[in-house]
């Protein structure tokens, strides 16, 4: 069976996050990331999360 190539319209890169003192790492974008990937964050995921950084 042949496949057809599908072409990507994503054409952009991902950009690492890297906290910093004005864009630190928060409980907002933990619990957006583990929207995004399709989970949720219960509050300790949160705080395991929060204690990495």
């Amino acid at each position: 069976m042949e496949s057809i190539a599908t072409p990507s319209c994503n054409t952009s890169t991902l950009a690492s996050y890297i906290p910093s003192a004005t864009d630190p790492w928060n409980v907002s974008k933990i619990q957006h990331v583990y929207r995004r990937l399709g989970l949720g964050a219960s509050q300790t995921e949160v705080d395991d999360a929060l204690a990495l950084s």
